[in-house]
């Protein structure tokens, strides 16, 4: 039941993280018993973190399950300000091993002329 009173049986809710955060007051804690989000590299960030408080105070027995293949963010952020512990880990080599990912094929393309000059860097 949502706070506006409606009524809703499904089992399963699939939603964006943008939707979700501006929604999610429409919501019972309570009634959820996990939380799944996938691309899990992106919960250190503020929306996540704001979801992840509203549903676990509301509900402490809710469980969160984070999946990514890019656990490694680039700012150096720890997903434990989210995550209590990893469960399953699997490198490249062992995923490529065990069948759940293709080898890694390089092959290295040189192209004369290109000019970089008024390409800008952000970040």
């Amino acid at each position: 039941r949502t706070a506006d009173g409606i009524i809703d049986k499904s089992k399963v809710l699939v939603a964006s993280i943008q939707t979700m955060i501006r929604r999610m007051h429409k919501f019972d804690p309570k009634d959820f018993d996990l939380i799944i989000i996938d691309e899990f590299h992106h919960a250190a960030a503020k929306t996540y973190r704001a979801l992840w408080e509203y549903f676990s105070q509301g509900n402490p027995e809710i469980k969160l399950l984070g999946i990514t293949a890019t656990p490694n963010r680039a700012d150096k952020k720890s997903l434990g300000c989210i995550a209590d512990h990893c469960c399953f880990q699997m490198g490249i080599r062992e995923g490529i091993d065990d069948g759940w990912l293709v080898p890694v094929k390089q092959r290295y393309i040189v192209v004369e002329g290109l000019d970089f000059s008024k390409c800008r860097t952000i970040a």
